[in-house]
């Protein structure tokens, strides 16, 4: 009956290993706010390039299809318009992301904490089974 046991916590940690191991150690081994501003940075530069493109093909349109002048495009009251929409889309992201990445960290955190309470106990009754074997 004790091996049984023991095949069943050997066999659940390697799934977990499997499963979630790397990546719960690769994100829990920076802190967690540091984790996520990382994270935010580069959903944030990557929501940046996306409306830098989209806005480069639109205006690249308005001049070749309907001949639209450059700099008649761009006045400061377009562009003030311009600049807060894109920084309302950025704060939104933020936000959203801010409340997914920590979700993410504590999840994995919490698995991490399972593990290890997991193969802690493991660990304890291997030694004292050991110790019962030599007695």
């Amino acid at each position: 009956m004790q091996s049984y046991k023991n095949i069943r916590t050997m066999t659940r940690l390697a799934v977990y290993d499997k499963r979630h191991g790397k990546k719960d150690r690769a994100i829990t081994s920076h802190y967690r706010n540091a984790y996520v501003c990382r994270k935010n940075i580069r959903v944030r530069l990557g929501v940046l390039l996306g409306i830098v493109l989209f806005l480069g093909i639109k205006y690249l349109y308005s001049m070749m299809i309907v001949e639209e002048k450059f700099f008649t495009m761009f006045t400061a009251q377009y562009i003030t318009g311009l600049v807060i929409k894109i920084l309302a889309v950025l704060a939104v992201y933020t936000v959203i992301c801010t409340i997914k990445f920590r979700r993410d960290y504590d999840k994995a955190q919490n698995r991490l904490d399972e593990y290890e309470e997991s193969l802690e106990a493991f660990c304890r009754q291997e030694e004292s089974a050991e110790r019962n074997a030599y007695e």
